[in-house]
């Protein structure tokens, strides 16, 4: 019995020893390039699904960059790209559902994180780039308005002085007439 006791002892011990090494080996720190690169390895890029998401970031560019001498319909594209990043959590929980109908492994993780990353990061950098431009040309505006709000002062200021000037000159005209009538 005791050396029963004895190897259930050793078992236990030489367990918790191997329980103690793999906690140690997995909770070692892992840095952020190796988690990103774990990321890229773990997705096949040839999957239609990942290639469909790639093809729209494709054509939301092209859409953008078309688009963007046309305010309202680059404003419309800029707010259908938000609706898609506020409804990416909702996307996220539909493919968690149907992922064996759109893909070949299940990247709906309960954090979002294939969602967000391929799907919301690149969208919003899109609209990061189109909200530079919209500034730029908001800012281009202001510079156009400003510069004809000074051009149209010094037109309407000019012909005051003008108008001024001449009536002052009618009335410099004039006065020899009234003088003479007076006399």
């Amino acid at each position: 019995m005791e050396n029963t006791l004895s190897g259930l002892q050793r078992m236990l011990q030489t367990a918790g020893a191997d329980i103690q090494r793999q906690l140690k080996v997995k909770s070692r720190d892992v840095t952020f390039p190796e988690v990103v690169a774990g990321f890229f390895h773990a997705i096949d890029w040839t999957e239609p699904l990942v290639l469909a998401i790639c093809a729209w970031h494709c054509f939301t560019i092209a859409l953008a960059v078309a688009s963007r001498q046309h305010t309202w319909t680059h404003a419309a594209l800029f707010t259908l790209l938000c609706i898609q990043v506020l409804v990416a959590e909702q996307l996220n929980v539909l493919g968690q559902a149907h992922w064996k109908d759109i893909a070949t492994q299940n990247y709906f993780d309960s954090n979002g994180v294939f969602i967000s990353v391929v799907m919301s990061l690149p969208t919003v950098i899109i609209l990061l780039g189109m909200l530079i431009h919209m500034v730029k040309t908001a800012g281009d505006l202001l510079v156009e308005a400003k510069v004809a709000e000074l051009k149209a002062k010094k037109r309407a200021s000019g012909s005051s002085t003008e108008a001024a000037g001449e009536t002052m000159l009618d009335a410099d005209a004039s006065a020899p007439k009234a003088r003479s009538r007076r006399k």
